[in-house]
This record gives structure tokens, sequence and C-alpha cells, in this order.
């Protein structure tokens, strides 16, 4: 788990995960620990409905959005406690691009696992590409964060 500054959004290199006090590497400004901002990746090995393991890239946006929204987010700043929610939930639902790449995670098994869902039709003259997204029902086996 890394965390940037507030002020300065520079990434902590040296930053105690149980503090309450912490001065940016950056700018130097003194803060409490809690205004430095949770930013975190990771990997995780999950055992889909299919009775198939598979690996997947965790990104902050997703794991950030999924904490908030279940009401969480003091996990954010602890990345064992995450990684310990994560893999005593039992049913996870996990959207899932075609790069591997977690785009969301919600509580609960998905209503059509490994089910392709077509993007939605955008402006061509925008040149912008999307590719498919996988709803995936899991129960992850192994989560780690990468520093």
């Amino acid at each position: 788990m890394q965390r940037r500054c507030s002020a300065c959004h520079a990434r902590q290199e040296a930053f105690a995960e149980k503090s309450t006090l912490h001065r940016c590497e950056g700018c130097k400004l003194k803060q409490a620990a809690s205004a430095f901002v949770p930013f975190c990746s990771g990997k995780a090995l999950v055992a889909t409905t299919d009775a198939e393991q598979r690996g997947f890239q965790l990104t902050n946006s997703a794991l950030c959005n999924y904490l908030r929204r279940e009401g969480l987010a003091d996990l954010l700043l602890d990345s064992e406690a995450i990684e310990e929610h994560l893999l005593e939930s039992r049913e996870l639902t996990l959207t899932v691009n075609e790069d591997r790449y977690v785009e969301a995670i919600e509580r609960g098994s998905a209503e059509q696992p490994l089910a392709p869902q077509q993007p939605e039709e955008r402006d061509s003259s925008s040149g912008l590409t999307f590719s498919s997204v996988y709803r995936i029902s899991s129960h992850v086996l192994m989560v780690m964060f990468l520093s």
C-alpha cells in the first residue's frame, strides 16, 4: 500500500502504516497520517464458480470504490486488513477487462458468470476503443499488494 501527499502528491516511501502523523518526503509538511491518500494495487488469485483458478490485477479505483461503498473506508489505512477482508469474503463479483484488470468489485454473485458484456456504443468519431468486460463470481484465494 502506497500513500501520496495530499498537498504535493509525492509518493511516500517510508510511511508507517499505524502512525498518526507523518512528514511528507516531498514537501516536508507534517500532516495527520489520514491526510495522505492511499494508493494500492495488487494481484489476486481467485477461484471462480466454474472451479478454475485465475489471476487478476487489482486496481486502486476498484479497491477504493468497493471499500467506500461497503462502509469499510477505514481499511484503506491498513493493507493487511484489506487482504484479510478480501480473503474472508465468501462471494465477490469482479468486473474484469480483457487485460485481466479488475475494474469493479461487488458483494454477491454475478447473475451470469463469465458472460461477456458488450461495451456501450460510442461515437466512432472520438477514436476510442473499448474492450469486453466480464463479470465473474469468485472467492479470493490469495492477495498480494504491490509496493
